[in-house]
């Protein structure tokens, strides 16, 4: 029996969606980059107002360049009832 290989990765990356959105399927809250402990590195608001996904490609783009090496991200979808991380406390709380 092969032993499970703990998963590993640089990042971790959540799009949030809103509460009742439970399939995915709206458009998302929020983007965010935490490192493996917790602590947030960025984040970026939704596609319409802030175009988030494309700020956090390019910001991953920047990073990958500045290390010159891959960039291993652990990406995952949640929802909230927030529309932004706005205030210190929800960043926080969202640990």
């Amino acid at each position: 029996m092969k032993k499970k290989q703990k998963e590993t990765y640089d990042f971790l990356g959540t799009t949030y969606f809103m509460e009742d959105d439970e399939d995915f399927s709206g458009d998302y809250s929020w983007i965010e980059l935490r490192k493996p402990s917790g602590e947030l590195v960025v984040w970026y608001g939704d596609y319409y107002h802030d175009k988030g996904d494309e700020k956090m490609n390019g910001f991953l783009d920047g990073l990958k360049f500045a290390l010159n090496r891959p960039i291993n991200v652990k990406w995952e979808n949640k929802t909230s009832s927030e529309y932004s991380p706005d205030s210190d406390s929800l960043v926080e709380g969202i640990k």
